[in-house]
């Protein structure tokens, strides 16, 4: 388990995310015993609000879902969203975090597309 403060950003552990309502990129930008931040860039494709949701990868325990990590996007053209999700701490090793694109939906749950692969630090 990484204890401590967040780790550096690595370079390389960029990963593609995309749903039918919006795509981008998205990477670790520090990991620790607690807490993961990220740094990425979205766009809506129809000019519906999307937004990054996260979750925490362990090896040898359950994953944790952060939910929401970033403001909404309604831009057709890349912006930019930093992201933090907090966490219990918890036996086994932290691998990374996958990320993804949900649609904001006013009063009814948000629906959200597949899993990034793993961004690493």
């Amino acid at each position: 388990m990484v204890m401590g403060t967040a780790l550096a950003f690595a370079a390389g552990n960029v990963v593609n995310v995309s749903s039918n309502d919006g795509s981008g990129t998205n990477a670790i930008t520090g990991l620790g015993a607690t807490v993961m931040n990220s740094t990425g860039k979205m766009k809506s494709t129809h000019g519906n609000p999307v937004y990054f949701s996260g979750k925490v990868v362990y090896g040898g325990n359950t994953d944790h879902t952060c939910g929401r990590m970033a403001p909404d996007v309604t831009s057709t053209s890349l912006k930019s969203r930093d992201g933090t999700c907090h966490f219990p701490v918890q036996p086994g090793s932290l691998d990374g975090g996958q990320f993804r694109i949900c649609k904001n939906i006013n009063n009814l749950p948000d629906t959200c597309g597949g899993w990034s692969s793993t961004s690493r630090l």
